[in-house]
């Protein structure tokens, strides 16, 4: 059975023209109509899968041997990742995905060689966003402006405090209820000291 899948991201676009290039396409390679309840829409910008109901529906309801046609690539994702990702669930159902705009297909050993250029463009993606990262981590330490995210104490905290004064729990133990190091525990009870100081 061959499928559709279309998408747009703002109001001012339109589906009709996908979803007829996607009818003319399937009859020129297939000789064959897509049926209307084929045809899976969603309007939104794609940066996710979460907000795309009817892909998620689609991905649902492909069966072995189906054939999913789109216009291109960034119809169906906005990362290589989420495309990775949404072409193995493809995949996994045994169907097959073809793309119109980039003439790949995953029926053969060309779309798997495809594919496994994708997974080394999104490996290569997150190895230089890393780096940047870490570069960027480093020149904000030289500048002395790196400072990591300061933890946040729970709302029990007073409780697990009050504790420890009266010498009924150990750092040890408020590490593990706080879900925190010894090392931060230590640094709190060093702010409750300076408190208390300062109140004094």
């Amino acid at each position: 059975m061959i499928k559709a899948y279309v998408r747009v991201s703002t109001k001012e676009q339109h589906l009709a023209p996908q979803i007829k290039e996607i009818i003319d396409y399937a009859k020129d390679k297939f000789n064959e109509e897509i049926a209307s309840e084929n045809i899976y829409s969603d309007e939104a910008s794609g940066t996710t899968t979460d907000n795309r109901p009817n892909l998620q529906k689609m991905l649902d309801d492909l069966q072995e041997n189906d054939v999913l046609i789109i216009r291109e690539f960034s119809r169906l994702a906005r990362s290589t990742r989420d495309l990775l990702t949404i072409v193995d669930a493809i995949k996994s159902k045994k169907a097959k995905l073809y793309s119109i705009k980039e003439g790949i297909d995953t029926a053969g050993p060309l779309g798997d060689c495809i594919i496994a250029i994708l997974g080394a463009v999104y490996q290569l993606e997150n190895d230089i966003r890393k780096e940047r990262q870490r570069a960027g981590i480093a020149l904000a330490k030289a500048q002395g402006k790196y400072k990591r995210p300061k933890k946040k104490q729970p709302k029990f905290w007073p409780q697990v405090y009050k504790k420890w004064l009266n010498r009924e729990t150990s750092f040890e133990r408020m590490a593990k209820e706080c879900s925190v190091s010894k090392t931060t525990i230590q640094k709190w009870v060093a702010e409750e000291r300076k408190k208390l100081k300062k109140e004094a």
